[in-house]
């Protein structure tokens, strides 16, 4: 979500997003350039546990493509890291144009992290559709209702504690 609102108890908010980046770098291999193109497509959901507690969670829908100009391509496709989580929102003073949040969430391996290729070994992390850890975000958000009816300002930030998966990933 952006800012610090929660959906109200007992109403539930279902949405679609879209998350797309491509990104180069070199390798061990002067010369050599590996690019990966990652896109993803979750279907999210908010739920108001109460007026100023809400659940949430996201299911990814992962599709990467990695190749380099060494000629090597790979890709993969599918279900990637669900996570749950929970917002709550600070009981607002009387009169204020303020809303603070904070917010606890877990990332859980339920994306691919295993994948082999023809030879039998385990395909680079990269390419896996799934990190298999699970990690944890914590966050804070506000949301100022400006002088302008009708606008809103968001600031708000996460920090993530990355886990490992059993390779030590």
């Amino acid at each position: 979500g952006i800012g610090a609102q929660t959906v109200k108890a007992h109403e539930t908010v279902i949405a679609v997003s879209y998350l797309q980046f491509d990104k180069s770098n070199g390798t061990d291999t002067p010369g050599e350039v590996e690019t990966e193109k990652f896109r993803q497509t979750s279907l999210d959901f908010s739920t108001g546990l109460t007026n100023r507690l809400m659940l949430t969670g996201s299911l990814p829908f992962v599709d990467k493509k990695m190749s380099s100009t060494a000629g090597a391509s790979d890709s993969a496709h599918g279900l990637g890291d669900a996570s749950l989580g929970l917002t709550y929102q600070l009981q607002p003073s009387e009169g204020s144009k303020m809303l603070t949040a904070f917010s606890a969430d877990i990332k859980l391996p339920t994306g691919s992290n295993n994948a082999k290729d023809s030879t039998g070994a385990i395909k680079d992390q990269h390419i896996q559709l799934g990190t298999g850890s699970k990690d944890i975000v914590l966050g804070a958000s506000v949301t100022f209702e400006t002088n302008t009816p009708g606008d809103l300002a968001f600031a708000g930030f996460k920090g993530r504690r990355n886990g490992s998966n059993d390779r030590k990933y």
